[in-house]
């Protein structure tokens, strides 16, 4: 049996024995030294390059012959069937270009910089192409201006052919025509791109935007965006997403869209979205990428 003074030294043993254990549980805890490391995961993201290839209006090889070489299957048949209604082909192509779109581009790995750009009268007299390299953000709005982006054009008339044929016409003012796009990132190195057509006119006002899971709040003009006629395609590092207007769509979308006129010149344009590096980790789909939205005028 204890002395009454050893069982005061053994409680008090154990009064710190268990101080000890619990200092060190919260210490393990607080100073970051773990045995399993921090689930912790950069934003999915994704590089593209965008390309466009401005050539004159009814160019048998750009506009026959190289769509011989374009994977248009990629794109499924109602939704193809809806964009040619509306002026607009789109398919994917593989990594290697075709002879007759390399001579055209003397496209190498090293894009442009914003600071090397061409200007618009370059465009038209000296090089045709003109292309940027992006990083975006998965799922993240990325505009690509195809008209109006060195200014506003006055008056644009569009008409539209719905699912059902019948065509509605409409007239805007202060026009800037696009194309969304948002990529979406595999953990294979792949990514799904998707291209929405979209009419931005007027004076800039205030606008909500619901998408994205957030209610956002800027100024800027009115947008018409024509979700019908969006479309995507999944592509592997390398591959392009080619979108191309049809000249005798006289009016329609794709040829508001991509084609351009100076005088009596009338140039196309065939608009190359090219899938570069992807920084998804497929072990985090849980964790939510920063904010990231980029126009790109050409």
């Amino acid at each position: 049996m204890f002395a009454q003074g050893n069982w005061y030294r053994l409680v008090a043993a154990c009064g710190l024995m268990l101080c000890a254990g619990c200092l060190s549980a919260f210490d393990a805890k607080t100073s970051g030294v773990s045995p399993l490391a921090p689930l912790v995961s950069a934003p999915a993201s994704v590089t593209l390059d965008v390309v466009f290839l401005h050539y004159a209006e009814n160019d048998e090889v750009l506009n026959r012959e190289l769509w011989q070489r374009i994977d248009e299957q990629q794109i499924p048949p109602e939704v193809r069937a809806k964009l040619l209604a509306n002026g607009l082909r789109a398919g994917v192509l593989g990594a290697q270009l075709p002879p007759e779109l390399e001579q055209r581009m003397l496209l190498t790995d090293k894009p442009r910089s914003a600071e090397t750009e061409l200007s618009a009268g370059q465009i038209d007299n000296d090089s045709p192409v003109r292309q940027r390299s992006l990083q975006v953000q998965a799922g993240r709005r990325t505009n690509i201006l195809c008209v109006g982006e060195q200014q506003k054009v006055p008056e644009l008339s569009l008409l539209v052919r719905g699912s059902d044929g019948e065509v509605s016409g409409k007239t805007y003012r202060k026009v800037s025509g696009l194309f969304v796009a948002r990529a979406y990132p595999n953990g294979d190195g792949s990514a799904r791109i998707e291209l929405t057509p979209e009419i931005e006119h007027g004076d800039p006002q205030r606008r909500y935007d619901p998408s994205e899971g957030v209610l956002r709040v800027d100024f800027g003009p009115a947008r018409e965006t024509l979700e019908s006629l969006k479309f995507d395609a999944l592509l592997s590092p390398g591959q392009m997403l080619i979108v191309s207007s049809v000249p005798e769509r006289t009016g329609s979308l794709g040829r508001q869209l991509l084609t351009s006129e100076t005088g009596d010149k009338k140039r196309q344009k065939l608009l190359m979205v090219r899938l570069g590096r992807t920084g998804f980790n497929d072990s985090f789909q849980e964790s939510s990428p920063s904010v990231l939205g980029e126009t790109v005028a050409r």
